[in-house]
């Protein structure tokens, strides 16, 4: 069962001041914009992912987005794995982190990162997919 909280998507103003809101980039279904969010009267940057321009609203793309929001939401738990705020239909927001996958493999390759920052990389990437191995442990593989 998901909880959409459509609310959340709403609230969120893209006509904002430019400085507020600011496109990043996009992945294969969504664009990715980061904002400057209010919520109960604080502030904080979060990253807005709608779905492109160019994709259809059809069903399979709902329930892809759908469990994503679901799994996202079950790893909350996890310091390893970006937090969701909430998602509505094929929009999600999620907590803002400093990089991403391209970033990530582009360190691996520098020569100027020593292996303990390495190794302290791979850790966290390492214990983030072993924590989506445990949110569904009791209904097996």
């Amino acid at each position: 069962t998901s909880y959409p909280t459509c609310n959340n998507i709403h609230e969120i103003d893209m006509t904002m001041q430019k400085d507020a809101i600011d496109y990043l980039g996009r992945g294969n279904h969504r664009d990715v914009w980061k904002v400057d969010h209010i919520n109960y009267n604080t502030s904080e940057q979060v990253a807005l992912k709608t779905l492109r321009q160019y994709r259809d609203f059809v069903a399979k793309n709902y329930e892809m987005h759908r469990i994503d929001a679901m799994v996202a939401e079950r790893l909350t738990f996890s310091s390893h794995v970006a937090d969701i705020h909430g998602f509505c239909g094929q929009s999600v927001i999620n907590e803002f982190g400093l990089g991403d996958c391209t970033k990530a493999h582009r360190i691996f390759e520098e020569k100027e990162y020593d292996s303990i920052l390495k190794l302290h990389l791979a850790y966290g990437i390492a214990s983030g997919i072993a924590d989506m191995q445990v949110i569904d442990k009791d209904l097996g593989p």
